[in-house]
């Protein structure tokens, strides 16, 4: 992975707040996927302390109880009540989701949640995931309160063209577990797009388990729009060492849209 300009790296970063990059802890990911998803040397991620302000304050961590285990990924707020995730997150149907916008630190405080939390009420799901895998790896969570009528949410999520997304650098951030026991803090990431073809996007940010859910936007204009959703780890079957994420369709928009309106 390239060495960005710091001038471009720092195209997300809000005034009077920091991005501090904290030493890696290797220890074994908080997440309910199977797949390992990928650092890609050298690694850029960055923490964001400042979760309050736009837009991280609407990417969430996910805390996913299934019976009696829990596991970690990402979502993004996108109506007053509904958040965009991946659907392997999802999948088998979890018993319970803990949604928590902004956290920023272990445990349930109000430090550590300054936005508080939601629980969630029922999910939508593509019925093609299950045998279409990766092209159909997005989905939305219903929250059982409108917290989004309180903390704002993420307005923009478009299927912008192959070409359009493919020309423009895109930032993601998320949750994962190897910087830190739990995956509670947030890291943000800004990089190259290596290819987009339909539903299917490669890119050069580094993720790990946790980060799956999280959204991939372009800021254009001083406009933040989500074109994809973050998915999987490098397919070895590709020559360009990348990871790999939904990128936004008219069709899959179609979905978002009408799942918003439930």
């Amino acid at each position: 992975m390239e060495k960005l300009e710091n001038s471009n790296y720092y195209a997300e970063a809000f005034a009077g707040e920091e991005l501090s990059s904290a030493r890696t802890i290797h220890l074994d990911p908080v997440d309910r996927e199977e797949v390992i998803e990928q650092v890609i040397p050298p690694d850029t991620r960055r923490r964001i302390q400042g979760t309050m302000a736009t837009p991280f304050r609407h990417i969430c961590k996910l805390e996913i109880r299934t019976g009696s285990s829990v596991g970690g990924c990402t979502g993004t707020l996108i109506g007053r009540n509904k958040v965009l995730t991946a659907a392997h997150c999802l999948t088998p149907a979890p018993t319970s989701i803990r949604v928590i916008p902004g956290k920023r630190d272990t445990g349930r405080s109000r430090r550590s949640e300054p936005l508080g939390f939601a629980m969630s009420r029922s999910i939508h799901v593509p019925r093609r995931h299950r045998r279409a895998g990766d092209a159909f790896d997005y989905a939305v969570i219903t929250l059982a309160t409108n917290i989004g009528d309180r903390i704002g949410w993420w307005r923009r999520v478009a299927a912008w063209s192959d070409a359009r997304v493919q020309a423009r650098r895109a930032n993601t951030a998320g949750y994962p577990g190897d910087r830190h026991p739990g995956a509670d803090h947030m890291y943000w990431t800004y990089n190259r797009i290596a290819s987009v073809r339909g539903a299917r996007m490669e890119y050069f940010h580094d993720t790990f388990n946790g980060q799956s859910g999280s959204p991939i936007w372009i800021r254009w204009q001083n406009t933040r729009t989500i074109v994809g959703v973050h998915s999987d780890r490098d397919d070895t079957s590709t020559p360009v060492v990348a990871n790999i994420g939904v990128h936004i369709t008219p069709r899959i928009l179609t979905d978002i849209r009408t799942w918003l309106r439930i």
